[in-house]
């Protein structure tokens, strides 16, 4: 999970990523009112993302490749034409069945 910050007014928010939907191929955010200190937004926005990365990944801080392309690769088949979505799982599969 990734978290950002961004500002609206006098106000900051810290901003995380919920990752993508997997039937609309578009990308979840969470928006949590942080105050007026940019330094505080992105302490809460660290927080938050750690956080959500823990539990989504059975506590472990980093995801793998495998887990990465599990979640967010199938939505890109919409986007992408038939023979080159066949042509880059290929190239996964091949990368990542040799380690």
């Amino acid at each position: 999970m990734r978290g950002h910050v961004t500002q609206k007014g006098d106000v900051w928010y810290a901003v995380i990523s919920e990752g993508v939907d997997p039937v609309t191929g578009k990308e979840g955010r969470r928006w949590h009112r942080a105050g007026t200190d940019r330094d505080e937004a992105e302490a809460l926005a660290d927080r938050l993302a750690t956080t959500e990365c823990a539990r989504h990944n059975g506590g472990r801080s980093e995801e793998s490749v495998t887990g990465f392309l599990t979640r967010y690769w199938p939505p890109k088949r919409i986007d992408l034409e038939p023979s080159t979505f066949d042509g880059y799982q290929r190239m996964v599969r091949l990368t990542y069945s040799a380690t």
